[in-house]
């Protein structure tokens, strides 16, 4: 696309920012490291915190005090869970 016809200067095509090209380099065939899980690898996913992208980096601490609740809570849920089945099948 010509900005001046007249002076022939051509505009530069729109380029993707500095932290685009650096996020999809980390993110590029993500989804296939877990084709390489053992059966006795745990995957463990938290939740991200609200409005947290992938470029807040100096978030980290309240990513890992949300992951470290929402994994207490997760586990302390399973164990109540697999108490009242032991119970229901001891019955």
């Amino acid at each position: 696309m010509l900005l001046s016809e007249e002076k022939g200067v051509q505009a530069l095509s729109k380029a993707p920012s500095a932290a685009t090209v650096l996020v999809r380099c980390l993110m590029a065939n993500r989804t296939y490291f877990e084709r390489h899980l053992q059966p006795d690898d745990w995957l463990l996913v938290p939740p991200v915190p609200v409005a947290m992208g992938a470029m807040g980096w100096r978030r980290h601490s309240e990513l890992v005090e949300t992951a470290y609740r929402y994994w207490s809570r997760r586990n302390r849920a399973a164990e109540h869970i697999n108490g009242l089945m032991a119970g229901l099948l001891a019955a």
